[in-house]
């Protein structure tokens, strides 16, 4: 199992509020082929991939890293405006 890079504070209170525990996050993460100690931008984790972890929603998963470290994460039901609104790297699941 892969290692990763830190979670910040305001990270861990929105994983609880959002009920995204740390064996599905590892489970999603693994989606991703690239490293992410080093990342930032934004990961859009798809609902197909949510509900094969467990996660049962009609949202996308987006996850906010600077430099490696987790910022945040959060639902976004509509995507395309998500997409327009913000700019950095970005990996679609």
């Amino acid at each position: 199992m892969r290692s990763y890079s830190e979670k910040t504070n305001h990270f861990l209170l929105r994983q609880w509020e959002r009920k995204v525990d740390n064996f599905e996050l590892s489970k999603i993460l693994s989606h991703f082929p690239k490293d992410l100690r080093r990342f930032s931008g934004f990961l859009i984790v798809g609902i197909h991939i949510l509900k094969k972890v467990g996660i049962k929603t009609n949202e996308h998963l987006i996850i906010v890293l600077e430099n490696g470290k987790f910022i945040t994460l959060y639902f976004e039901k509509n995507l395309f405006q998500f997409l327009i609104e913000k700019k950095g790297q970005l990996f679609l699941l």
